[in-house]
Parts: structure tokens; sequence; C-alpha cells
């Protein structure tokens, strides 16, 4: 799963997105939501892995690799004591999130393998709602997708995340 959040300065929007892919690099999913309340950075990445840790979770998905192109959240949820900052109680959310996996761990990847959750993220910012897609995404996704590839950081997408025959497009 690669996440990512939309701040816009001076603006009541944030956008945050994840993007899940099989262990080939295949497009499996992809959910996004628009908040509308500002937040800093770091707390948009910790609701971007919110929301795709929630929306793996309804899938009935139980294994999954979180990659965040935000190393001080990577650092952040990889502790185990509790955070006291701002944005702590989201932290603690995905942390109780993460453990309901059987199988979970998050890693950080660079901005260049995070480009389809970013897309997401800049997307749903401009409307109002959450929106999801399974086993197909709307052309300007898929687009990113094909140019990615199944390469990341870490040599390959390795993050398993089920069945990605499924062709429902939705908007909830």
């Amino acid at each position: 799963m690669n996440c990512d959040g939309s701040v816009f300065p001076g603006r009541a929007e944030v956008g945050v997105g994840a993007v899940f892919r099989d262990n080939t690099g295949r497009f499996v999913g992809a959910v996004g939501q628009r908040l509308s309340f500002n937040v800093p950075p770091r707390t948009a990445e910790l609701f971007a892995i919110k929301i795709g840790l929630e929306f793996a979770l309804e899938k009935g998905w139980s294994a999954l690799v979180v990659e965040c192109d935000c190393l001080e959240v990577v650092n952040l949820l990889s502790k185990e004591e509790e955070c006291m900052s701002e944005d702590g109680v989201v932290a603690w959310e995905v942390q109780r999130l993460l453990v309901r996996f059987q199988h979970a761990r998050i890693v950080f990847g660079p901005r260049e393998v995070n480009r389809a959750a970013h897309m997401v993220a800049q997307h749903v910012a401009r409307v109002e709602g959450r929106f999801c897609w399974l086993g197909v995404g709307p052309p300007w996704l898929m687009q990113v997708i094909d140019d990615d590839g199944p390469i990341t950081s870490s040599g390959r997408r390795d993050g398993w995340c089920g069945d990605s025959s499924t062709t429902l497009i939705s908007s909830v």
C-alpha cells in the first residue's frame, strides 16, 4: 500500500489517498478522501495510512506492506511508546489498525514510488466525499500505475493485498 497526503496551504481541504498493488506491481485498488479541515503534512500522511488500513480491513486483506514517503511518519509508527504530539491520536489509531493484520509492516519509500498515491490525494482534495476503486481505476490513475512498473526502492513491490480480479468502480 502506497499512501500520501496532499496539503494546500491556506485552504481548508486536504486530500489523502492510498493505492494497493499485488506483489507483481499490478493495481488492486485505491481509496481517497477529502478532509474538510487543514492539518500539517505529517498528520495528512497519518490520515492517508489510516484510511488505507481501514479500506484493507474492510476488504478482508490480512497482509500488506505500507510504503510511506515521509520518513518521520515511518519512524513515529515504528516506536512502541505513545506519541504525545498534536497528531498522537491519529498515530495511535494507525498503530491499533496495523496490529489487526496477520502480517503488516511500514517502510519508507522515496517519493518517486509514491506518485500514484499522490495523484489520488490531489484528485480527491478537489471533490467532496470518499472514493474507492477496485481492480481498475480511472484512466489518469492507471496511466501512473503503468508508468511506475513493479520496481520500488526495495527492488520489487512485495505487499500482497489480495485478489485483483474485481472490476467494480465505486464512489461511497
